[in-house]
């Protein structure tokens, strides 16, 4: 009898379990969309680096991602070294921005790893962030790239499923839609200066870490 019980209570909070995760999905299927954050409030200096304002982006660009916000734009130091930074935010479950590997793939560029056969992840410096690193060459022009993964819980890393996991979780237990979000930065790459261009635009990656932490955790909720 008291086994019975006991599998009795098991079913109960099983089929409440069950009807909670439900709940959750049929709302994360039609999510309220969560507030963009401001991103072109990234400031116009980050550590030695500089920006004199955004870039226009293309219009066809923007009609193929679809962001609730972006922001696009070249930011140099005082030796004449540039960095292009791209960042945009979807406010509900649409993911928006795919690997860049296959924009720069279907441009022309080919697409080396280092000494693996997949994009390698590494640690940003001073943080516990990781970011995705390749190298792209066409022609004679060769630029380094990091990238890496943001959701509106200001959760920032370079696993594209541990995002979309952390805005699936947002979405079913706080019932918000799971914003997410993606930050690329780029630099070119002169022969015999791999290490440098490579230091550098993971100390500037580092940089943007807690700068877009603070814009994420600024952005208003939509009122209820």
């Amino acid at each position: 009898m008291a086994k019975t019980r006991k599998y009795g209570w098991v079913i109960v909070i099983l089929l409440a379990l069950t009807s909670l995760a439900n709940a959750g999905i049929l709302k994360y299927r039609n999510p309220e969309a969560q507030a963009a954050p401001e991103l072109d409030a990234l400031p116009a200096r980050v550590g030695d680096w500089t920006s004199e304002g955004n870039l226009d982006m293309p219009q066809y660009v923007l009609d193929v991602l679809n962001p609730d916000a972006y922001v696009s734009r070249t930011y140099e130091d005082g030796e004449g070294n540039g960095i292009y930074l791209f960042a945009q935010f979807h406010g509900t479950n649409r993911w928006g921005a795919h690997q860049p590997e296959v924009c720069f793939t279907s441009q022309g560029w080919s697409i080396e790893y280092q000494q693996l056969a997949s994009t390698v992840e590494e640690t940003l410096p001073g943080t516990d962030v990781t970011a995705n690193r390749f190298l792209a060459r066409k022609g004679q022009t060769t630029q380094v790239v990091l990238y890496w993964w943001f959701s509106s819980s200001n959760y920032q890393t370079a696993s594209r499923t541990a995002q979309m996991l952390d805005s699936l979780k947002s979405q079913i237990i706080r019932g918000e839609g799971g914003g997410n979000g993606f930050i690329e930065v780029a630099t070119t790459v002169t022969p015999g200066s791999e290490d440098e261009a490579d230091e550098r635009l993971r100390r500037f990656a580092a940089d943007l870490v807690p700068l877009f932490g603070e814009i994420i955790e600024m952005r208003e909720r939509p009122s209820l």
